[in-house]
């Protein structure tokens, strides 16, 4: 029985992490969008989205912001786009 019950605790850990990945990229979406679209050179909005999504890389979605916000970057400040790629391999990988 006690198996059973940290099997469903486990469970709906899992399930609540994943409803915070999904809130963390239905955030940080339109702010990724909006900083590709408007081509922004703001470092400080960019270098904030870009630590905010590294926590959640874990996440598919989260990952393709990540990246797609990092290439981008990488044209306004290749060394801090670099540092943000290096940062996601000693994390994630």
């Amino acid at each position: 029985m006690e198996t059973r019950s940290i099997a469903e605790s486990v469970g709906r850990l899992a399930k609540e992490i994943k409803r915070f990945a999904a809130r963390a990229v239905t955030g940080y979406g339109p702010v990724v969008n909006y900083l590709l679209l408007c081509r922004s050179k703001d470092a400080r909005r960019i270098t904030a989205a870009l630590d905010g999504l590294l926590d959640f890389c874990w996440d598919p979605d989260a990952l393709l912001l990540f990246h797609k916000l990092c290439r981008y970057y990488h044209d306004i400040d290749p060394r801090a786009a670099e540092e943000y790629a290096r940062r996601y391999r000693e994390m994630w990988n």
